[in-house]
């Protein structure tokens, strides 16, 4: 990616450029009327490639995608500096606060107060007072007269630094603004973020806050580690496929719902990205197709998620789940696509590789703390032995000598201090003699030789610890963040819960509420039938993808149906004559003419009669044979009591449609077979096109 994002940012070749003059200094051609004598007015060629490649650097850079070393947008950053200038412990209005930064973002208060808002949101950097708006509702947030916030503890701690923060000048050149902000902790994984860039996109997913400091601990150890998702809206997720965060990758994210009794079920969590109010729409809309079936539903949801679906009597409470999961937004597919700032370009990489850099980043900016201490320590001590040495020695007599001009009595105390410049670190200069001659006389009094050398003492201590931690920098490193995990840590914990999903098949938990209807006379039933057709109401369809439809005589003025498997798929369409298929369209039929016929009741389509006059066996027949033994308890209206002789199949089925293969009579087939041998000898039957 790097190595293109070079290739777009070439100059265009001289050639060009000279041409390009030339017109322009000629100011004829379709261009001229544009040029003219009118300085303001500009050639629109090359205008666009230019102008264009300076927006979309621009947005990528500077607005929509983090940069690696923080973890931060450019408005974030900004954001978090205002707040950090104004910052005395107590909570500031957020109206305050965004112009404040607006010091520094040259883009509106819009953009800055939503920035907040989400950072805020998130829980690591911002302190909230106020309704801030709700991630589990949707709910948007108070204006921002009306809203407080502060700086977090965390924040304080692990993101700034002035010593060790690099500086620019502001948009308007009158403020200083940090390029980055020094911070020591995997603050992007950790918040997770997204944006939109030109050409590009950026969607890092949030992870646990305790895995990531154990993940950077392994890092400097040398082990092996793996971090995945934690979504603050909890519920379920399949990582199988996450593939580090990268381009490509898949994140399966389900919501927690629950079996209260038979009647009842409720969803506790609700999938990244989502709201409780667009989970009970998209519940809504399945209802409205039919894919469920509910009675009521409520959404009790305030800081916790609660939505309470009511089922009617004759629904399993099971198979809703699965249908939740099947056909609403219960389940959700997040496709990460790590993309952040790295040596001023854009780059894509794994949430592993982000993790890496931030901890040796972490590491580099310990070591730099750790020297700036070090430098200071030593400044101190080297000054105050050098106030040992100038009062204990009294030295400061020669400032009494009035007979000396103030540069002779510099000049003397700086060669008498020269002679103990052995018991020091380094060389003595002249600053260090204007910075002792400046102390009042009124100190030299109460000077306590006893308390000083107990500071030298302890400055001294502290120098040695702080040059042990820079010999064993990664040791201090892995303190530092254990000693994170161990202050905020247990305010943490994992939300989501990480494990695998089966893939649901919609066609085994879809409801079947629709309406079957029948037109006897001339030989037709389905969903789809109307009044106008002649379709008289049969049933209402239960919870199960088909229907078994059994006709036992041409006569039978009432439907007689099994409901039950096994499940089908539709047959293909091509083996139904032509001028038939539009009235057969797409109802499903089984090979086997013997076992079943089953109607496919989601969609909304009729089918022919014909097949369906099949089943010349008694009652008692049903009962006897095995293949049929599972199905009797579901029988919801069974055959006539007279029972039923066996027939030629030509009888029952029009030639132009099927035949049975040498046109057997089936009572000889029964006596000769079981039905499951008949069923499973495919050579008997066939649907068989006309010919």
């Amino acid at each position: 990616m790097s190595e293109e994002w070079d290739d777009i940012r070439e100059e265009p070749e001289e050639e060009n450029q000279e041409e390009i003059m030339d017109e322009e200094a000629s100011g004829d051609g379709k261009f001229s009327r544009l040029l003219g004598s009118d300085s303001r007015k500009f050639k629109l060629s090359g205008m666009f490639k230019d102008w264009f490649l300076d927006y979309s650097s621009y947005v990528i850079l500077q607005r929509a995608v983090p940069h690696i070393v923080d973890g931060l947008k450019p408005v974030q950053r900004r954001v978090l500096h205002a707040m950090y200038r104004i910052d005395d412990g107590r909570f500031t209005k957020v109206a305050n606060i965004v112009g404040q930064a607006m010091q520094y973002h040259p883009h509106g208060d819009a953009s800055i107060l939503g920035a907040l808002v989400q950072l805020g949101q998130k829980g690591y950097a911002v302190d909230c007072q106020g309704n801030w708006g709700n991630i589990l509702t949707g709910d948007s947030n108070a204006a921002a007269r009306y809203i407080e916030a502060r700086l977090s503890k965390f924040a304080k701690e692990v993101i700034f630094d002035p010593k060790v923060t690099p500086w620019m000048t502001s948009y308007d050149g009158r403020n200083q603004e940090p390029t980055e902000l020094p911070v020591r902790f995997p603050l992007l994984l950790a918040q997770g973020t997204e944006g939109i860039a030109v050409g590009m996109a950026s969607k890092i997913l949030p992870h646990n806050f305790n895995e990531l400091i154990d993940a950077s601990v392994a890092i400097l150890k040398g082990e092996p580690y793996e971090i995945l998702p934690d979504f603050p809206t909890g519920g379920l997720a399949d990582c199988s496929k996450y593939n580090a965060g990268r381009r490509g990758g898949q994140v399966k994210v389900r919501a927690r719902i629950e079996k209260i009794d038979k009647n009842t079920i409720t969803i506790t969590e609700i999938p990244y990205g989502k709201t409780s109010h667009i989970l009970i729409d998209s519940i809504l809309k399945a209802k409205d197709k039919g894919k469920i079936k509910i009675k009521k539903i409520e959404d009790m949801t305030t800081d916790k998620v609660e939505i309470i679906i009511h089922l009617p009597n004759d629904v399993s409470p099971d198979k809703t789940i699965d249908a939740l999961y099947a056909f609403t937004d219960c389940e959700t597919t997040i496709n990460p696509n790590a993309c952040v700032i790295k040596d001023d370009k854009p780059q894509f990489l794994s949430v592993n590789e982000i993790l890496e850099y931030d901890t040796f980043h972490t590491r580099d900016i310990l070591r730099r703390q750790l020297e700036i201490k070090l430098g200071e320590l030593e400044d101190d001590w080297h000054y105050s032995s050098l106030e040992r040495i100038f009062f204990e020695n009294r030295i400061y007599k020669v400032l009494e000598q009035n007979q000396m001009s103030w540069e002779e009595q510099l000049d003397d105390v700086f060669a008498k201090m020269k002679e103990y410049e052995d018991l020091l670190h380094r060389e003595i200069i002249m600053d260090d003699i204007l910075k002792l001659v400046e102390k009042p006389v009124r100190k030299i009094s109460k000077f306590d030789t006893k308390a000083l050398d107990e500071k030298i003492y302890a400055l001294e201590d502290q120098m040695k610890e702080v040059r042990d931690h820079l010999e064993h920098i990664t040791a201090f490193t892995i303190d530092w963040f254990r000693s994170l995990k161990k202050k905020y840590g247990k305010d943490m914990p994992r939300q989501t819960e990480i494990t695998s999903f089966e893939t649901i098949a919609a066609t085994k938990v879809v409801n079947l509420s629709a309406k079957l209807y029948a037109n006897l006379e001339e030989g037709f039933v389905g969903t789809g039938l109307k009044k106008d057709d002649n379709g008289n109401y049969t049933f209402q369809a239960p919870q199960s993808p088909y229907v078994s439809v059994y006709f036992p005589t041409e006569t039978e003025s009432k439907l007689n149906f099994i409901v039950q498997g096994p499940y089908r798929t539709t047959p293909n369409r091509s083996s139904i004559p032509a001028n038939d298929r539009d009235n057969i369209k797409l109802a499903h039929i089984t090979s086997a003419l013997l076992k079943d016929t089953i109607i496919e009741l989601r969609d909304s389509n009729q089918l022919n009669m014909s097949f369906l006059k099949l089943l010349p066996f008694s009652e008692e027949a049903f009962k006897n044979y095995d293949l049929f033994k599972p199905l009797y308890d579901v029988v919801l209206s069974i055959f006539s009591s007279e029972e039923i002789l066996p027939r030629k199949i030509g009888g029952f089925v029009r030639a132009r449609y099927a035949r049975l293969a040498r046109g057997e009579q089936l009572s000889k087939v029964l006596d000769d077979r079981r039905l499951s041998d008949l069923i499973n000898d495919r050579h008997l039957y066939h649907w068989l096109p006309t010919t």
